[in-house]
C-alpha cells in the first residue's frame, strides 16, 4: 500500500479470504451430485442419517468428496447438520435434512 492511496477492509486480508468474500455475493450453482443429495434430502423429508442417504441415492456409502458436499451445502444454507451423540465403538451419528 502506498502512501497515497486509501486503505480498504481488506487491505490486512489474505487473497483466500477475499475469494471467500467473493464467493458469498455470487448466486450459488448447484452441481449434478449436490441436487441429487438435495433431492434425497427433500424427499426423506426429515432427520436421517449417512446410510439412510446413501441408500436413497443408490450408493454403498458416501465418499470423502460427498460429505465436503454436504458441508458446503449446509454453508450455503440449504441443508442442515447434526451430530447425535450414541454409545458405541463410534460414538456418535451425523445426521441430515433439506430446509424448507
Amino acid at each position: 500500500m502506498t502512501s497515497q492511496s486509501k486503505p480498504t477492509i481488506l487491505d490486512d486480508v489474505r487473497n483466500h479470504s477475499r475469494d471467500t468474500i467473493m464467493s458469498e455475493e455470487k448466486e450459488f450453482k448447484l452441481t449434478p451430485k449436490a441436487e441429487q443429495l438435495l433431492d434425497a434430502l427433500r424427499e426423506a423429508d426429515e432427520w436421517i442419517n449417512r446410510t439412510a442417504l446413501t441408500v436413497a441415492i443408490d450408493k454403498k456409502s458416501l465418499n470423502k468428496w460427498d460429505v465436503i458436499l454436504l458441508d458446503k451445502m449446509n454453508t450455503a444454507g440449504l441443508i442442515e447438520i447434526r451430530k447425535i451423540d450414541h454409545h458405541g465403538p463410534i460414538g456418535y451419528e451425523w445426521q441430515y435434512r433439506a430446509k424448507s
